[in-house]
């Protein structure tokens, strides 16, 4: 398989390496292509190169573009290509770091950092996620993963007698506003938002009840 690539050279090393059984070739993101470069699959950004067009011609049936959004990518200029997205591909990284600056937070980082011996090894005065309220605007990949994480660290395995007994007993209520509501504008809610919204309140409850039996 000869993968056409547009996105910049770190990144495109970084494919190759990955996958060793298919040639990667870099191509470049305006003017003419060399004679006789083609290929099945086009590794791009999601807006329009001049030479995009172009680029299809040259055999590609499979157009992936990094990032989630496409709007800018001009959909016309496609024939039968699939055209795929790199959805869900940061969720986990950016939810650990959501994570870690909740806990840099409530912990004082770097401000605590022992940099010479304090008075008294025993005292200090820091902050908890203990009994915290999430509250999470939108519930794609991002949110999915940071509930995933916030549940794994607080409310999961760690709670198990396995692992030493220890009784984490934490109440994580997940106020999930789903509002997918940007291809609307600023125009009234359509009412199937609003039959989501009363399934998160079911949902809401679940969790909730879920979490206070573990509790108990």
């Amino acid at each position: 398989m000869k993968v056409l690539s547009q996105i910049r050279p770190a990144l495109t090393d970084m494919v190759a390496a990955a996958a060793p059984d298919a040639q990667v070739i870099a191509i470049p993101r305006a003017g003419d292509l060399p004679p006789g470069v083609a290929g099945e699959v086009l590794l791009t950004y999601p807006w329009a190169f001049p030479n995009l067009a172009q680029v299809l011609a040259r055999g590609v049936r499979w157009v992936h573009v990094l990032g989630t959004g496409i709007d800018a990518f001009p959909l016309h200029t496609l024939t039968d290509q699939v055209l795929t997205c790199s959805r869900g591909a940061s969720a986990v990284p950016i939810a650990e770091w959501v994570l870690a600056v909740m806990l840099a937070f409530e912990k004082r980082l770097p401000e605590a950092w022992i940099r010479s011996a304090p008075d008294g090894w025993s005292r200090g005065e820091r902050g908890t996620l203990e009994g915290k309220t999430l509250g999470l605007i939108g519930f794609g990949g991002i949110g999915t993963a940071v509930v995933s994480l916030g549940l794994l660290a607080l409310a999961g395995p760690g709670a198990s007698p396995a692992n030493g007994r220890r009784q984490l007993g934490t109440y994580l209520i997940l106020a999930l506003l789903l509002i997918p509501i940007a291809t609307y504008g600023a125009g009234a809610a359509p009412v199937w938002l609003l039959i989501w919204f009363l399934l998160f309140l079911i949902l809401l409850n679940v969790v909730a009840a879920r979490l206070r039996a573990h509790r108990a």
